[in-house]
C-alpha cells in the first residue's frame, strides 16, 4: 500500500484510485501553495537601473534631515526595494529610515523605508530596504510598476 496523504492508503493495484487520490493530493498541495505565494511581493527588475535621490529621515527613530544623495534603484516591490550608491551608509545595528523620490512613467513616487541589509561592491554600496508606506501608495505603485512593465514589454516587441 501507498500513502500519498494523511488518511488515504490505496493498493498498487487500484489504478483509479490512486489516481484520484494522487490528483487531490496535488491539488491540496497546489491550494496550500497558493496561499503562501500570496503573501509574497511582485518584484520587479529593471533592465536598467532607474534614477533616484535619498536622503535619511530617521536614525533610531529621531528625526532628522540629511543632505540629499543622488542612487539608483535596480529592483522593486511594494515591500522594498535595492538601492545602489556611492555613499556608505553607516548601517551597523542602527535603524535607519530613508526618504527616496524617483520617476516611473513621468510620474513623481517618494517612499519610505528601513535599511535591512548592506553589501559593498567595486565602490559602489547596495542596500536593500523594506518600505514603510501606505496601503494607498503602496496600490499606487503597483500600477505604476504594471504600466512600466506594459511599455518596456511594448517596446521590445516593437523593436523585434
Amino acid at each position: 500500500m501507498f500513502l500519498l496523504s494523511i488518511g488515504h492508503k490505496i493498493k498498487p493495484n487500484d489504478s483509479k484510485l490512486y489516481k484520484i487520490s494522487l490528483i487531490k493530493s496535488l491539488f491540496r498541495l497546489g491550494v496550500i501553495l497558493m496561499k503562501l505565494k500570496r503573501k509574497e511581493t511582485f518584484r520587479f527588475q529593471f533592465e536598467e537601473p532607474i534614477e533616484c535621490f535619498f536622503r535619511i529621515i530617521k536614525i533610531e527613530n529621531k528625526e532628522i534631515s540629511s543632505k540629499v544623495g543622488k542612487g539608483n534603484i535596480y529592483d522593486i516591490s511594494a515591500g522594498g526595494l535595492k538601492l545602489s550608491t556611492p555613499f556608505y551608509l553607516a548601517l551597523e545595528n542602527k535603524k535607519i529610515e530613508i526618504e527616496i523620490s524617483f520617476s516611473l512613467n513621468d510620474e513623481k513616487l517618494t517612499v519610505t523605508g528601513l535599511l535591512v541589509w548592506a553589501k559593498e561592491f567595486a565602490n559602489q554600496h547596495s542596500y536593500g530596504l523594506k518600505l514603510t508606506i501606505n496601503d494607498s501608495l503602496q496600490r499606487r505603485l503597483i500600477e505604476e510598476l504594471k504600466t512600466y512593465s506594459k511599455g518596456i514589454a511594448y517596446i521590445k516587441k516593437k523593436s523585434d
